[in-house]
C-alpha cells in the first residue's frame, strides 16, 4: 500500500491596482482526517482575459467545472487522473464555448489556467495560457511551459474558449521536500526566478511564501491581478508511542528529581542547623535566572544562529561567539579591522553580513569569523550616511540610512532595489534606527529621535504608529531595535529611555512592558538589541558610557504576561 501524501498549502491572489480581480484560485482535497495525511489532492488557478463583467465569473466557471468532474473520482478506485484532468478541461472549455453561443457578454473570453492532482506521490499537471506551474526539487527551480507549437515550430499560448483549444496532461513522481508554485501572469511577469526560487525554499510555511512572493510582486509596482498558490511536501512523522519508552521516560523524571532533593538538603542542611525560610531566599537572587553574558563592554548586537549566539561589540569592534550555554566559542576570529562603528548584524543566506555608520558593509563566516567588506552599488541613488540598522527577508537586505530618512533595500548582489522615503506615510521617516519585515512583506521602523514605531506596507503606506515612551531626544534615548516573534503577532521593541521592552501586537497596540522591576535585576539599562529563540528572548545593552555591557536572557513567559 503506498503510503498518504503529507502537505501543506497556502493560497493568495491579489487584485492590485485593478478594480476587479479576474484571478481565482480552488483548493479540494481527501485527506485521512482533517489536516491529516492527503489521499487526493486538487489545486488550480484561473486567468480570465475579456469582458470585466463576466472575465470574473468565468474564472471561476472553469474551476467549478473542473472540480465537480474531478471530486466525484477522490473516493473511487482512480488509478490515474491524466485522462480525467484532460476531459474536466474540456468541459470548461466547452461551458464557455456554450455561453458565448448564447450571451454575447460571454464571447471572446480566454481563461487561462493551471491545474495539479496530487495522488499517491504522483503529481498530474496541466497548464495552459498565461499561468505558470513551478517545481522545486533540492534547491532547484523547474517551470513547466503552456505553450504549444503550432505551423512553423512557433510556441503560442493556448487560452480556454479559443476555437482550436486542445491541451495536454502530464504526470511525474514526487517525493518529499517539494513544492510545487501555482501562478498567473500578474505575479510572474513581476518576480523574478532566482527570487520565486529562494521564497519557495526559504520560507517557513506555504502561506508565508505566498504572502511573500505577492509583496514581492506589488514592490515591483505589479499593476494586474496577481495570485500564487503553493503545496509543499513533507515526511509525515511517526505518531505511534510505546508505552514502555512513556515508562522509562517517567521513571527518570522521578530519578532526576530525588537526585536535585537530596544535592538541596545537602546544601541546605549539611551545616546541621534548620534554614530560616525568610532569609533562604535571598541567597538565590533572580539576576541569575536572566543575565547571560556579563563583562562585555559596549554589545550592541545579539543575533541567534542555530545554537550559537553572536554578540556585536561596538567597543571593540569585533563579534562573539557564544554556545547556547554562554560558553565562548575559542577560535572564532571575529574582528573587524576595517569598521569605524560597527552598529547592526543580520544573518543572510550564508554569512553574517555587519553594518557599519560609517556607511561600510561586511560579511563574515558563521564559523570562523574573518570580516570582508562588502561593495554595495547605488547607482545614481547616492550614499549611505549614518546607516543604523539592516534586516533580511531571504530576498532583499533593508538598511535604515538614517542620515538621508530612508529605507533602502538591496538584492543579494548588494545592489540597490528600491526604497521607501519620507513620503511613505502621515507621519515623517524622520531618522530610521530599527528594522523588522514580516513574511507578508510590510515592514517596522523605529524613529528614535521620535520614540515611535511605524508599519508600512509593501507599497510603503503607513499601515499604523504608536508611541514608544519619554520624548526626550537624548544620545541613549528611544527605540533602538526591532523583532518579531515567530508567529508574528508581537512586536518587541526595546525602549532605551525607559529601560524597557515594549511588547505590541502587530498593529502596535500595546500588550506588555518588561523592565528592571521584573527581572529584578538593577544594571538591566540601554537595551539597545533583541532577538528571539524558541524559548526566551535575548536583549543586549548595559551602559555605554561606563562600558558595562550585558545581554540577558528573558523566558517568554515573563515577556507575555498581561500588565
Amino acid at each position: 500500500m503506498i503510503k498518504p501524501t503529507v502537505v501543506n498549502v497556502g493560497a493568495r491572489t491579489d487584485p492590485a491596482k485593478q478594480s476587479i480581480n479576474l484571478d481565482a484560485y480552488y483548493i479540494s482535497e481527501n485527506r485521512t482526517r482533517d489536516a491529516g495525511p492527503l489521499i487526493q489532492g486538487l489545486y488550480a488557478v484561473a486567468d480570465a482575459d475579456g469582458n470585466l463583467g463576466m472575465g470574473e465569473a468565468a474564472a471561476r466557471l472553469v474551476l467549478t467545472t473542473i472540480a465537480q468532474a474531478l471530486e466525484p473520482l477522490f473516493s473511487s478506485d482512480e488509478t490515474s487522473f491524466l485522462e480525467p484532468l484532460r476531459k474536466a478541461a474540456m468541459d470548461a472549455d466547452q461551458r464557455l464555448k456554450d455561453l458565448a453561443l448564447k450571451n454575447e457578454q460571454w464571447r471572446d473570453i480566454q481563461v487561462s489556467i493551471a491545474c495539479a492532482i496530487v495522488a499517491d506521490n504522483r503529481l498530474y499537471y496541466l497548464n495552459t495560457g498565461k499561468t505558470s506551474i513551478y517545481l522545486l526539487r533540492d534547491a532547484d527551480l523547474r517551470e513547466f511551459g503552456s505553450r504549444k507549437p503550432v505551423d512553423g515550430g512557433e510556441l503560442r499560448p493556448v487560452f480556454l474558449g479559443q476555437p482550436d483549444f486542445s491541451c495536454e496532461v502530464f504526470e511525474i513522481k514526487m517525493k518529499p521536500g517539494d513544492s510545487l508554485l501555482l501562478a498567473t501572469d500578474g505575479l510572474i511577469e513581476k518576480v523574478r526566478y532566482r527570487d520565486i526560487a529562494e521564497v519557495l525554499h526559504w520560507s517557513i510555511s506555504s502561506q508565508a511564501a505566498c504572502d511573500r512572493l505577492i509583496s514581492l510582486a506589488i514592490r515591483a509596482e505589479g499593476s494586474d491581478n496577481m495570485t500564487a498558490l503553493v503545496v509543499d511536501l513533507l515526511e509525515e512523522k511517526a505518531r505511534t508511542t510505546s508505552w514502555w519508552k512513556i515508562a522509562l521516560g517517567i521513571a527518570m523524571l522521578l530519578g532526576v528529581g530525588f537526585l536535585l532533593a537530596f544535592v538541596l538538603f545537602l546544601r541546605n542542611g549539611s551545616s546541621g542547623t534548620p534554614t530560616d525560610s525568610g532569609s533562604s531566599s535571598s541567597s538565590a537572587t533572580p539576576i541569575q535566572r536572566y543575565l547571560f553574558l556579563d563583562g562585555l563592554k559596549d554589545p550592541y548586537v545579539v543575533l541567534l544562529r542555530d545554537q550559537d549566539v553572536y554578540v556585536l561589540d561596538r567597543v571593540e569592534k569585533r563579534v562573539r561567539k557564544y554556545t547556547r550555554y554562554a560558553k565562548e566559542v575559542s577560535g572564532f576570529d571575529g574582528t573587524i579591522q576595517l569598521a569605524e562603528a560597527p552598529c547592526d548584524m543580520v544573518l543572510g543566506r550564508y554569512s553574517l553580513v555587519i553594518l557599519d555608520a560609517a556607511g561600510k558593509l561586511f560579511e563574515m563566516s558563521p564559523e570562523g569569523g574573518k570580516a570582508t567588506p562588502i561593495e554595495v552599488s547605488m547607482g545614481d541613488h547616492g550614499a549611505l550616511s549614518s546607516p543604523r540598522a539592516i534586516d533580511f527577508d531571504g530576498t532583499y537586505f533593508y538598511v535604515a540610512d538614517r542620515g538621508n530618512n530612508r529605507v533602502i533595500y538591496f538584492d543579494a548582489n548588494f545592489t540597490y532595489a528600491g526604497e521607501y522615503s519620507q513620503e511613505a506615510g502621515t507621519t515623517p521617516l524622520e531618522k530610521p534606527n530599527g528594522l523588522a519585515i514580516n513574511s507578508k512583506g510590510d515592514l517596522y521602523v523605529c524613529l528614535k529621535d521620535l520614540h515611535k514605531v511605524l508599519k508600512l506596507d509593501p507599497n510603503g503606506q503607513e499601515i499604523a504608529s504608536a508611541s514608544t515612551g519619554a520624548t526626550s531626544v537624548g544620545t541613549y534615548d528611544g527605540p533602538s531595535d526591532l523583532a518579531l516573534t515567530y508567529d508574528e503577532e508581537r512586536v518587541l521593541v526595546p525602549e532605551m529611555s525607559t529601560d524597557q521592552i515594549l511588547i505590541f501586537d502587530a498593529s502596535l497596540v500595546l500588550q506588555n512592558k518588561v523592565g528592571r522591576d521584573q527581572l529584578g535585576d538593577q544594571r538591566f539599562q540601554d537595551p539597545k538589541s533583541v532577538t528571539v529563540s524558541e524559548e526566551a528572548l535575548f536583549v543586549a545593552g548595559g551602559s555605554s558610557e561606563d562600558q558595562q555591557g550585558y545581554v540577558w536572557r528573558i523566558p517568554w513567559n515573563l515577556i507575555l504576561n498581561t500588565p
